[in-house]
C-alpha cells in the first residue's frame, strides 16, 4: 500500500512539473510564447497551463481561467488530413476550443465563458453537451452553463481585445456591467449607490495604463464621483 501511495505520488509530482504556469496580477497583462512559438497575451487577474514540451504527434493543448488573447501559428497544410499535432485546443471550465492557426479572444469569467474570433476559423465544443458551434472572423459566442443558454453574434472583434493596447471599449454599457470588469481587472468590491445610477451607460474608449486614468475617465463622463477605500479595497461610485 505504501508502495502504491510513493509511486502514486510520484506521478503527481511529474504531471505538476512537466506543465509551465503563469498568472497576472490585477492591473496587470503578460506575453508568453508557447512552446510551437505561437503567441498568447494573458490579461490581468488570469492564469495558464499548458506542457512545457509538446510532441509532435500530440495535440498542441493549453488551460485558461481569466481572460487570454492567442495568436496560433498554422501548422497544418492540408485540410483534408489533419494530424494531431496540427490541431490547437483551448480548455476552459464549460468549453473546448479547437483551431488550426487564427487569431481569437477567450473570457472565462463569472462562469460564463465569451469566445471571439479576429481571423481563421475555430470550433467551440460545449463539454456539458458535447455541441459543436463554428465561428467565423468578426463572430462571438458566449455560453452561459447555469442558464444553458448559447448567444452567438457579429460584433467587431477588435473592441473585444482591445485591452491588448491598454484600452477599454464600452458601447453603451451599463455601470454595473462596468463595475464587474473592474472588480475583475483591479480586484476591487464596487459599490453602487444612487437609484437608477447602475442602469447609467457608458459608451466610448477608454484608457486604462493606470486605474486612475480609467477612474477619472468615468466619473467625467458618467458625472459620477468614485471614492476608493485602499484599505478594504472597495470602490464606492455615487452621484457628485
Amino acid at each position: 500500500f505504501i508502495a502504491v501511495m510513493v509511486i502514486a505520488a510520484a506521478i503527481g509530482a511529474f504531471n505538476y512539473f512537466s506543465y509551465e504556469r503563469f498568472s497576472t496580477a490585477y492591473g496587470k497583462t503578460f506575453k508568453i510564447t508557447l512552446p510551437d512559438q505561437s503567441e498568447v497575451i494573458l490579461n490581468a487577474n488570469s492564469s495558464i497551463k499548458y506542457k512545457k514540451s509538446w510532441n509532435t504527434n500530440e495535440i498542441r493543448e493549453v488551460w485558461v481561467d481569466g481572460e487570454a488573447y492567442f495568436n496560433v501559428k498554422h501548422l497544418n497544410r492540408n485540410e483534408a488530413s489533419i494530424k494531431d499535432a496540427e490541431r490547437f485546443v483551448v480548455h476552459t471550465n464549460d468549453l473546448d476550443v479547437q483551431v488550426l492557426g487564427t487569431s481569437f479572444n477567450v473570457n472565462n469569467r463569472r462562469h460564463v465563458t465569451k469566445v471571439v474570433l479576429s481571423s481563421g476559423k475555430i470550433s467551440v465544443a460545449i463539454k456539458e453537451n458535447n455541441k459543436k458551434i463554428f465561428l467565423t472572423p468578426g463572430t462571438s459566442l458566449e455560453y452561459n452553463p447555469s442558464e444553458n443558454l448559447i448567444v452567438k453574434k457579429t460584433i467587431k472583434a477588435e473592441d473585444e481585445s482591445a485591452w491588448k493596447q491598454s484600452k477599454l471599449v464600452f458601447n453603451k454599457l451599463s455601470l454595473s456591467e462596468v463595475a464587474k470588469i473592474i472588480e475583475d481587472t483591479y480586484g476591487y468590491k464596487v459599490v453602487i449607490k444612487g437609484e437608477g445610477l447602475e442602469n447609467r451607460k457608458l459608451t466610448g474608449t477608454l484608457s486604462i495604463q493606470s486605474e486612475e486614468i480609467l477612474f477619472a475617465a468615468i466619473q467625467s463622463i458618467l458625472k459620477v464621483e468614485i471614492i476608493k477605500d485602499k484599505e478594504s479595497k472597495t470602490l464606492v461610485i455615487r452621484d457628485k
